[in-house]
């Protein structure tokens, strides 16, 4: 799949302030790690609390060392939510600005949707990805020749199909979804890394990639 920008590229007026992204790109992909770790092992916690229901832990026992143990990773894993969402939406608005001021004509809304989207019920399941893409093709290099250049969005698609799964699956099986946010923390990293790459070689070498 990909994103395909068929406008022709807007020069890079010397004006332009752009902000690098890169340091939160390496925060985030650090909570992105530790959370993804936290995840997996409360999901492999969970369904192995699941298989012993039952088998040892009575209904007379409610405090077994499993379920405290679960107790105490949600706690961690409700901490990292908070601070891995507040660096990753200050990070998403970063590169929107930025993209913006590589290719305004590519959007449809203005930056403060970078964040707004995030908080709307039932729009933040459809918007914020089509943000990313926005994002994608406006930090793309055009070709030598002025040619706009299609960058896949499989890394976006990954990343957002895993990461609403994960809060689906969730619904009716918490140790599912943990492990599915797992994997979502994962194709995150990838997302951020890439997009981060993508905005520093266009801000350091130009709108047009080399020949």
């Amino acid at each position: 799949m990909s994103y395909d920008a068929t406008s022709p590229p807007v020069p890079a007026p010397v004006s332009w302030a752009l902000r690098s992204p890169s340091g939160l790109a390496t925060a985030l992909t650090v909570l992105l790690a530790v959370a993804g770790a936290v995840d997996l092992a409360a999901g492999l916690i969970g369904f192995g609390t699941e298989d012993g229901a039952g088998a040892g832990f009575g209904a007379d026992d409610p405090l077994t060392r499993e379920t405290l143990l679960l107790g105490s990773v949600a706690l961690v894993q409700l901490a990292l939510l908070v601070a891995t969402g507040v660096v990753f939406i200050i990070w998403f608005h970063r590169v929107r600005v930025n993209g913006g001021a590589f290719r305004p004509d590519l959007f449809s809304q203005g930056p403060g949707w970078a964040i707004g989207a995030w908080f709307v019920p039932f729009l933040n399941l459809v918007r914020p990805f089509r943000i990313a893409k926005e994002i994608w093709a406006a930090s793309v290099q055009a070709g030598p020749d002025g040619s706009a250049r299609a960058l896949s969005v499989t890394p976006i698609t990954l990343w957002w199909m895993t990461f609403v799964g994960s809060n689906l699956v969730s619904r009716g099986s918490a140790s599912a979804g943990d492990l599915l946010s797992a994997v979502s923390a994962v194709f995150a990293v990838l997302f951020v890394r890439k997009l981060t790459a993508l905005q520093v070689t266009k801000a350091t070498q130009g709108p047009y990639a080399a020949s």
